[in-house]
């Protein structure tokens, strides 16, 4: 005994209804792929090409799809790797380098609180929340600053600028001039 019940007898009606029935389901689109797997699972040796190759597309469509996401995340790694390393020799943000305590801060305190994937937005972020600087000792203990003394700024300000104007125009017109 192999454990299934054996199959009824049926008159030939009742086998034809059920044949017209699956000959129904086998051609409307929307129930074949069910029908035909269950067929499939009752006989094995059925094989069906349509299907098996329907089969093969989506496998197919399902590896593209994942190696599509897996360049997308090599692509976006890469992306962060050269970001980060931008932070810390200062070519990301011209004038700003960033020290490697800096760029630990920006990933676990910026870029999660912030949503970003994105140095670059989480350095100006960060530098945006620092605080200034202070002055140094060798800035703040020179004394008073003078303005520089040019013969007749002070006396004539706009006229002196009005002059020292001319003047440059004058030496870039004659430097064109003696090309």
């Amino acid at each position: 005994m192999t454990g299934k019940p054996a199959p009824q007898p049926m008159d030939a009606e009742t086998t034809q209804q059920l044949a017209s029935l699956a000959l129904r389901l086998s051609r409307d689109p929307k129930t074949r792929k069910d029908f035909l797997k269950a067929v499939k699972q009752i006989d094995p040796s059925r094989r069906f090409p349509d299907m098996e190759i329907d089969e093969l597309r989506e496998e197919i469509a399902a590896q593209r799809a994942e190696d599509e996401t897996k360049r997308q995340v090599r692509a976006t790694e890469e992306k962060l790797a050269k970001q980060k390393q931008g932070l810390l020799d200062g070519s990301l943000i011209p004038g700003r380098q960033f020290s490697a305590e800096d760029v630990e801060k920006m990933e676990k305190e910026v870029m999660p609180k912030h949503g970003l994937a994105d140095y670059e937005a989480a350095a100006i972020i960060y530098g945006a929340q620092q605080k200034p600087a202070s002055a140094t000792p060798e800035i703040t203990s020179r004394g008073r600053w003078q303005m520089p003394d040019h013969k007749g700024l002070m006396d004539n300000p706009l006229q002196w600028s009005r002059t020292e104007a001319n003047n440059a125009v004058r030496d870039i017109l004659a430097a064109r001039a003696g090309r």
